[in-house]
């Protein structure tokens, strides 16, 4: 098999278990993917599947991308997502949505922001979450990304108020650091609870297929040729 494929990610396995997969199910040795999800998201994922193909994955890199989360306030954990240890706890009330909208528009355009410790970002050639893993003591510098849109769609009025998100934004955007800021601004903390990648570019996590229960019909049906 050779072309493009768009999976759905489940929550657990990294990015590059979904390559592997795919690579036992194609029979084709150079499958890669265009753009990292955390192991803790789910959501589309597209990978090229054969040389000719995985050249050309920079052009959906570039494509912007659409995020559903659910955050928590008043809840920091290190990793600043539910998998993480809580280092804080902070009294919390539940926000309005005027403020909310006020403050999602205040980081529409370029914006610049830290990546997380536990992120796939390189340092000096190593990942930022194995060295934070290794308790390796390390800095890393802001970069800027663009934030096209910033909406809560819904805020939940439980022990810790919760807000549902849209985020759309740039390539090398940080969803949970959007998240931790957005917390920030409006006199709090926060962690992500879960996230979906739903679009990269034209491409909807309703063209997704399930990358382990899906037959081989089902492979080459979904494969396309055309970025």
């Amino acid at each position: 098999m050779e072309g493009f494929i768009v999976v759905n990610k489940p929550p657990g396995p990294s990015s590059f278990k979904m390559v592997h997969t795919i690579r036992k199910r194609c029979g084709q040795k150079k499958v890669g993917h265009a753009g990292t999800l955390d192991p803790f998201a789910s959501g589309i994922l597209i990978l090229g599947m054969g040389k000719a193909y995985t050249r050309q994955l920079e052009t959906f890199q570039h494509m912007p991308k659409e995020y559903l989360m659910r955050i928590i306030l008043g809840i920091e954990t290190d990793t600043l997502d539910a998998y993480g240890t809580v280092t804080k706890h902070q009294a919390s009330d539940c926000p309005d949505q005027k403020m909310l909208d006020e403050t999602c528009a205040s980081f529409i355009g370029e914006y610049e922001q830290t990546p997380p410790r536990y992120s796939a970002k390189k340092i000096n050639g190593h990942r930022a979450y194995k060295l934070a893993r290794n308790n390796v003591n390390f800095e890393i510098k802001p970069s800027l990304c663009t934030i096209y849109e910033l909406k809560v769609m819904a805020i939940l009025a439980t022990p810790y108020p919760q807000l549902d998100i849209k985020l759309k934004c740039s390539k090398g955007t940080y969803a949970r650091t959007i998240a931790y800021d957005l917390a920030k601004r409006i006199g709090t903390v926060a962690t992500t609870k879960n996230l979906i990648r739903s679009k990269i570019g034209p491409y909807s996590i309703d063209q997704a297929i399930d990358p382990t229960h899906a037959c081989t019909d089902q492979l080459n049906a979904a494969i396309f040729t055309t970025p």
